[in-house]
């Protein structure tokens, strides 16, 4: 499967196997797009090929409402029903 280089770059980041946080996961953007939201996307486009290896980066809330942050987390899916 090809992956993009900032592609390749977040799952380098995830091959740690640990959650990571957006600010985290920013700077493996380029500078064009280091910003909250392209993470958001990127991890979105990711996950369109991620799914066919029945794998899936998702997003664990926590926090407190108002004070919620994010970590994403690379899986291993039990189930791929796609």
């Amino acid at each position: 499967m090809h992956f993009t280089p900032t592609q390749q770059r977040l799952l380098d980041v995830f091959s740690d196997g640990k959650g990571h946080t957006t600010s985290e996961l920013v700077k493996c953007l380029n500078d064009e797009l280091q910003e909250p939201k392209s993470v958001r996307v990127m991890v979105f486009l990711l996950n369109k090929k991620l799914i066919k290896k029945g794998e899936k980066i998702v997003s664990i809330r926590t926090g407190k409402p108002g004070k919620e942050s994010a970590q994403y987390l690379h899986v291993r899916l039990l189930r791929n029903d796609e």
